[in-house]
């Protein structure tokens, strides 16, 4: 029996996350909106109700490390794909646009793949330093957004590709440095990336490399990480069983 219950979302919900200190829980559902919620207090009161202008079914929710105040969300939208809360005041800071409708490659495949999934966000996670957000999209691409830009720079960083279906989830791991960056997506396979230390002008360059590519015996729905007796990848997928991959 649960010792408490929280029906303040008005639709499915899809992702909760609980802030550093322990005290707030986001939750974003189906119908856009997010419920910030002060699970400190006995009764769990709404601390703040926050709706992007779209309305779109919010997948993702994220509060910002290093930052007492703030959260990223992603929507199945382009105009409002990622949205930079602060939560203090309820408003949004900054909206960052999906400029991934056309891919950044030539290949045949990935294009018909673009029309079947569009480049909405499944997942996003942030870095350590709270600077950037990686975002897992339908096209199979994962989008870096650079949230220390200030409003009216360049916030796109660009895309890494590896994957030939839709990325449904993405983490900066537990482990490693602070440039790993895990996918994985629905062609059955989890890519650890490393990122470039620096921004590249040179459009043409990566922005990251593929270290390790792991291929899965089903379709993935959720990772975790874990530092504990090394680097671990767990992964559920659509099956009863977890997997659990020792990086070396």
């Amino acid at each position: 029996k649960a010792d408490k219950k929280f029906q303040y979302n008005s639709d499915d919900i899809n992702q909760i996350q609980v802030n550093r200190k322990g005290k707030l829980l986001a939750a974003c559902d189906d119908s856009g909106g997010i419920n910030v919620i002060d699970i400190g207090t006995t009764e769990g009161k709404v601390f703040r109700e926050l709706q992007d202008n779209e309305k779109n079914i919010c997948m993702s929710v994220q509060f910002r490390p290093r930052s007492a105040w703030e959260l990223a969300s992603a929507s199945l939208g382009l105009q409002d794909a990622i949205v930079q809360w602060d939560i203090s005041k309820g408003r949004a800071l900054r909206n960052y646009q999906n400029a991934f409708e056309k891919g950044n490659t030539d290949s045949d495949e990935k294009q018909k793949q673009q029309v079947v999934n569009p480049p909405f966000a499944n997942s996003i996670s942030f870095s350590r330093d709270g600077h950037t957000v990686a975002a897992g999209l339908g096209n199979g691409s994962v989008a870096l957004y650079d949230f220390k830009s200030k409003r009216g720079g360049e916030a796109i960083l660009g895309s890494l590709e590896g994957h030939s279906s839709s990325v449904c989830q993405v983490e900066f791991p537990a482990f490693g440095d602070a440039r790993d960056l895990i996918s994985c997506g629905n062609d059955q396979t989890v890519v650890l990336w490393k990122l470039h230390a620096e921004k590249n002008t040179d459009a043409t360059s990566s922005l990251g490399s593929a270290k390790v590519r792991i291929a899965l015996p089903e379709k993935p729905n959720w990772i975790a990480t874990t530092s504990f007796n090394g680097a671990c990848i767990c992964v559920a997928d659509c099956s009863a069983v977890i997997n659990v991959m020792t990086i070396q």
